[in-house]
Formats: structure tokens, C-alpha cells, sequence
């Protein structure tokens, strides 16, 4: 069962960030296409430090009373793909290089490994929100498996969505082991063999002498 959570995403994009009005998530599709983002499911904490792998294949596209995967279909080129994040689930970064994956790019934007920890977006622990924005061109034909489907401008052709994420602090390295020392009674047990030998010692000592 999936344990999540999908909100989501109705706005436009603004030079580097997103300005967005949410709404609770309940997927829909109009009478002839329509598409619905998918940002993927990160319910699982990610180690600051470890990159995190975003999966758009979980978009939908609908058409000819059909639905289909993104990644089912032979060509993303009338799509465009946009992965972003935020800290308050209202402003929004884009967080991948490109930006926006678009034309002969689209499927790039599929499957998108991005780093974490120092230096990143998600430079500390917490929570936060990712999100993903697909747009498919209007008046176009789009090839699925069962056949073309072709995009009048009366549907709604932006789907955005996000859900959230939870980064946490790696683990401490664990620390040397220091060398055993024998404990107090422990070395009593060695007594007894250290007076053999000391013994053991000056007897050969008075034989030298004794010679």
C-alpha cells in the first residue's frame, strides 16, 4: 500500500521558482486527453549525502479512453518534463540540470538522479517537497500504443504535483576501538608466572657465581 501524500500544483513558472495555490490531490482527466504528473514516492528517509533518484513514469497519459505510463510511450518530444522542490510546499527551485526537459530531451527527464547533503538543495535535515510539472503541447498528435491521439486545446494540457520527502543526518562514523588492557584481575593471574621466572632467574645467577 502506498503511504502518501499528492497535492496539487496550479501555477505558472517563474524565472527560476514556482508561486503555487494548492489543493488536495484526487487525479482526474477530461472526456478526450488529459495528463496527470506523477512526482514519484519518497516515504523512505533519505541519508543526506546520498543522491535521490526522481521517477516521473507514474505520470499518466490519457487518451483514446485509454491510459498510459510516460515511459510507455515511444515518444516524449510534444511533453515537457520539470522537476522542483521546496521548503514550505509554496515557493519552488528547480533542482535539476536543465531545468526543464523538453523536445528531443523529454525523456530524459524520466528518470533524473540528484545529489543531496553539502552544496545541494537539500543541504540539511528535514522535510521537503518535491514536485513535478508535465506539459504537453496542444494540437498535436501523440503516439501510444493504441494508436494517435491528437491534443485539442479545450483540455487541460499542465498536470503538477508534489509530495514530500524526509532527509536525515548520515550516521557518525563509529570510533576506533581502543587496545585492550587487562583488567586489575586479570593481571593478578599473571603474578604467580612472573615469580617462576624471577625465581627461575636468580637461581642461574648463583650457579654462575657458584662456578
Amino acid at each position: 500500500m502506498l503511504l502518501r501524500t499528492i497535492s496539487k500544483i496550479t501555477s505558472a513558472v517563474f524565472a527560476g521558482a514556482l508561486s503555487v495555490v494548492l489543493s488536495t490531490a484526487a487525479f482526474a482527466h477530461g472526456s478526450d486527453w488529459d495528463v496527470d504528473a506523477d512526482p514519484g514516492n519518497y516515504s523512505d528517509p533519505i541519508v543526506l549525502g546520498d543522491d535521490i533518484e526522481l521517477d516521473a513514469c507514474g505520470s499518466t497519459f490519457y487518451g483514446g479512453n485509454s491510459s498510459y505510463s510516460l515511459c510507455q510511450l515511444s515518444s516524449l518530444s510534444q511533453f515537457t518534463i520539470t522537476w522542483v522542490a521546496s521548503t514550505d510546499a509554496y515557493n519552488w527551485t528547480y533542482i535539476t540540470s536543465p531545468a526543464t526537459y523538453s523536445g528531443s530531451n523529454t525523456g530524459n527527464g524520466l528518470s533524473v538522479s540528484v545529489a543531496s547533503g553539502s552544496g545541494s538543495y537539500f543541504s540539511s535535515a528535514g522535510t521537503y517537497y518535491i514536485g513535478l510539472v508535465v506539459t504537453v503541447n496542444n494540437g498535436k498528435w501523440i503516439s501510444t500504443p493504441g494508436g494517435s491521439v491528437y491534443t485539442y486545446s479545450d483540455s487541460g494540457n499542465v498536470s503538477g504535483y508534489y509530495t514530500s520527502a524526509t532527509f536525515v543526518a548520515g550516521s557518525p562514523e563509529p570510533s576506533p576501538v581502543p587496545p585492550s588492557v587487562p583488567e586489575p584481575a586479570s593481571a593478578l593471574l599473571l603474578l604467580p608466572g612472573l615469580a617462576f621466572i624471577a625465581r627461575r632467574e636468580r637461581r642461574r645467577r648463583g650457579r654462575q657465581q657458584a662456578a
